[in-house]
C-alpha cells in the first residue's frame, strides 16, 4: 500500500484514473479508515 499512496501523492492528477477518485477524497478516504482502525483498537 505504501508504494501506491507514494506514487499517488508524486502525480496527484493520476489519482482519478487509477483509483476512481481525486487526490483530496482519496486522503480523505484514508483519514476516516485511520480513525475507524484506531476506534477499533
Amino acid at each position: 500500500m505504501n508504494q501506491l499512496l507514494e506514487v499517488l501523492s508524486n502525480h496527484p492528477k493520476e489519482t482519478k484514473r487509477i483509483v476512481g477518485i481525486n487526490d483530496l477524497q482519496l486522503i480523505k478516504l484514508i483519514e476516516n479508515a485511520q480513525k475507524v482502525e484506531e476506534e477499533r483498537k
